[in-house]
């Protein structure tokens, strides 16, 4: 079997490429044949990373078709040729705003097309004006939709029920080690923390997470830190907004914006959390289609607190790794916090234990039976 990913790229630094670099490599452990079509501006340590692949830097970034969809047929014209040559079997999309460029494709009749859903583009794209039309006549050539959750698989049925016989649900997957990681060694100073990774952005919920950091320290009388890894825009109204409410809940000394850490860094404030705190939004038209970020944090032994809505209601196990509760219930927050803080009702190997069942090789199993079934 030959399969071509459209992805924009591999470092695994954001959701689109991580599924992209477990699925090249899983596919090609399985004996497929890969190639794959990149951002044309890959950099030089990307693509050292890939040459055992076929890998060639194409593509624009994603969001500059919705921004400018005559790049579509632009970048259709100039790819068609090639695909045509290489008759890849599968053709997969894992950047959802690549499949704009399906209504100007050429591909071989043997050649099936697969999309993964992976939440917000797959229906924004929808509703965007500019690029409705597109995104329609792309889903009519799709052949298999694989939705990341069946949260992500309700939002597009119910924007699109007439896709139902085209979705499937895969859920992504994570490397694990066999043996759970050694917690960092508490000193007699320690004070609890709780992490976040993500980019600070309205729709991850910090906000509700913030002020359920203040109302743990407010009803159990203990501090705890706050640690928010990810990149910000120190002039954005949210970021200003998230500072107005930490003087206001006098938090300035829990609460510590970190920015952009390497996979290193952050990987070592994980490990020395105590629970990884995310209380993102299911509502709007930007949301979490999976929370990925849930499972590496229980990789690490380190509990999870997360919303009982949406996606990441459905890769925490409640009591096991982690637990789930009402995003703007403070009180909620705080008596979970507490829980697993003070009262250690969760314990590391339970989070480990649960993060080993969405292995790479499941994920892998599962996109593969979706190629030999369409």
């Amino acid at each position: 079997m030959k399969i071509l990913f459209l992805a924009e790229h591999t470092d695994g630094t954001d959701g689109w490429s991580r599924v992209a670099q477990s699925l090249l490599f899983g596919m090609q452990k399985k004996g497929a044949a890969v190639l794959c079509m990149l951002r044309r501006d890959m950099p030089a340590e990307e693509k050292k990373s890939t040459d055992a692949l076929r890998c060639m830097p194409l593509l624009y970034a994603p969001l500059l078709y919705t921004r400018f969809p005559w790049l579509s047929w632009w970048s259709a014209k100039r790819i068609s040729s090639l695909i045509r040559r290489e008759a890849p079997d599968i053709i997969h999309i894992i950047a959802e705003p690549y499949m704009l460029l399906l209504p100007f494709l050429r591909v071989p009749k043997k050649t099936r097309i697969v999309l993964t859903a992976h939440g917000t583009y797959a229906t924004l794209l929808l509703s965007d004006p500019r690029t409705r039309s597109l995104a329609e006549r792309a889903y009519e050539r799709i052949d298999r939709i694989i939705a990341v959750s069946e949260f992500t698989k309700a939002r597009l049925l119910a924007v699109q029920p007439a896709l139902s016989s085209k979705i499937t649900v895969a859920y992504n997957g994570i490397a694990v080690g066999g043996e759970m990681p050694k917690p960092v060694q508490r000193g007699p100073h320690y004070v609890p923390t709780a992490v976040f990774i993500g980019g600070v952005k309205e729709r991850k919920g910090l906000k509700e997470a913030i002020a359920g950091i203040h109302a743990y320290q407010m009803i159990y009388k203990k501090p705890v830190r706050f640690e928010i890894i990810g990149a910000f825009d120190e002039k954005s109204p949210y970021v200003q907004a998230l500072h107005r409410l930490i003087q206001e809940y006098h938090l300035e000394d829990s609460v510590r914006f970190l920015g952009h850490l390497s996979e290193e860094e952050k990987n070592a404030r994980l490990l020395a959390a105590d629970v990884f705190l995310m209380l993102p939004s299911s509502d709007g038209p930007y949301v979490e289609g999976f929370g990925l970020v849930y499972l590496e944090a229980n990789a690490f032994g380190v509990p999870v607190i997360g919303p009982e809505d949406g996606a990441p209601a459905e890769i925490i196990k409640n009591g096991i790794s982690g637990y789930t509760v009402a995003r703007t219930a403070p009180e909620a927050v705080a008596a979970r916090l507490h829980d697993v803080i003070d009262n250690h009702t969760l314990s590391r190997a339970s989070a480990h234990a649960w993060a080993k069942t969405f292995s790479l090789v499941r994920q892998t199993d599962a996109v593969y039976s979706v190629y030999t079934s369409v």
